[in-house]
């Protein structure tokens, strides 16, 4: 019974992980990317998939200087001192604000599409965090059964999507050459998102 109980958590958590993976790298990149292209976007994506690689080795190295247990909060606070948990904090708020005004939004933005304009887009972000709130409210075991609810739902899209679509032909280059700066990550991107 305890590992079944052990292989639900860690399904559960996978999904977590999936579904973020998912809802960033597969949904929003490539809207956010789409002007420039496949081929700039394509080249973008592998140099900051090599950003990530090399930033996740360094993490593991540091994690290997401290004891199990520990957050990246302890982390930085042994190796970077009270400077560095100042910034590691600074670093998750604005991460933590930032994910959740894009979650937000873009539910906001769903549910007033849905509702074809009759509701306020402002109306319609609140209705949204009316809606989710309660789940979040009541702890790790529902947000686990809502994902798993939500995946499955994006799992069996993707698969109506491959059976109804036909793609014949992908334009490799498109007129907005600096679209495709949305994928770099945020320090390099900043000059693009100050242009528009």
């Amino acid at each position: 019974m305890h590992l079944f109980h052990s292989l639900g958590h860690v399904f559960g958590g996978t999904l977590l992980i999936a579904s973020t993976t998912i809802g960033v790298a597969t949904l929003a990149l490539p809207i956010a990317t789409g002007g420039g292209g496949f081929i700039p976007a394509i080249i973008v994506y592998f140099i900051t998939w090599t950003f990530m690689i090399c930033t996740g080795f360094l993490i593991l190295e540091a994690c290997a200087w401290i004891p199990p247990g520990s957050n990246y909060i302890t982390m930085t606070y042994r190796l970077l001192g009270l400077p560095g948990k100042a910034l590691c904090w600074v670093a998750y708020l604005f991460l933590f604000v930032t994910v959740l005004t894009a979650h937000v939004v873009g539910g906001g933005a769903v549910l007033n599409d849905i509702t074809h304009h009759v509701i306020p887009l402002k109306a319609s972000m609140l209705i949204y965090v009316l809606i989710f709130s309660p789940v979040i409210y009541f702890g790790t075991r529902s947000v686990d059964r809502m994902n798993i609810v939500l995946i499955s739902g994006l799992i069996l899209s993707y698969l109506l999507f491959l059976f109804f679509l036909t793609i014949t032909y992908v334009y490799p280059y498109f007129n907005d050459k600096c679209g495709v700066l949305f994928g770099v990550p945020f320090p390099f991107s900043l000059p693009r998102l100050l242009i528009k």
